[in-house]
């Protein structure tokens, strides 16, 4: 819990300070030039603090858009690899040879690209809006490393406030 002399002393430097807009360092009020950059944007703290959490706001929707593209991603390739059963309409993992239900052989029969967009589009509205937004994450590969950015960023955020 934040006691109320931090509290003041978070109030008392917002009002005493103005923040270069470009690098983000201090300054006195009064000063018209940002003394690392060179810079004459500079804002009031409250100002700055208001524009860094837009960015980051922005940063995040970006960062849990790149996430749900890759687990989209991740699903039509997983599917890709699965059988179909001609027979009773199931699909199964790749090391499936004989279907479950009926018995019948299914080892070379894939899912054709129709079915397995009518399967991911409903899981990821928001990312396939149509026939060729899935063609295009077809031949896509994942972004690496976008969770564990997102799951950073969100701890420094929670760590900064």
């Amino acid at each position: 819990m934040i006691g109320a002399q931090t509290t003041y002393n978070r109030w008392k430097r917002r009002r005493t300070i103005v923040v270069c807009a470009g690098c983000g360092k201090d300054h006195p009020v009064g000063t018209r030039f940002c003394s690392a950059c060179g810079r004459d944007v500079l804002l009031p703290a409250a100002d700055y603090e208001k524009l860094q959490d837009a960015k980051f706001d922005h940063e995040q929707t970006e960062l849990a858009e790149k996430c749900q593209r890759n687990a989209a991603i991740k699903r039509i390739q997983a599917l890709r690899q699965a059988t179909a059963c001609g027979h009773c309409n199931r699909y199964f993992d790749p090391p499936a040879q004989f279907c479950t239900s009926c018995g019948a052989d299914i080892a070379h029969q894939l899912l054709a690209d129709e079915t397995i967009y009518a399967i991911v589009q409903p899981e990821f509205p928001r990312i396939i809006h149509s026939f060729d937004d899935y063609h295009g994450l077809r031949m896509s590969a994942p972004e690496k490393g976008v969770m564990r950015k997102l799951i950073f960023r969100t701890l420094f955020r929670f760590q900064r406030t």
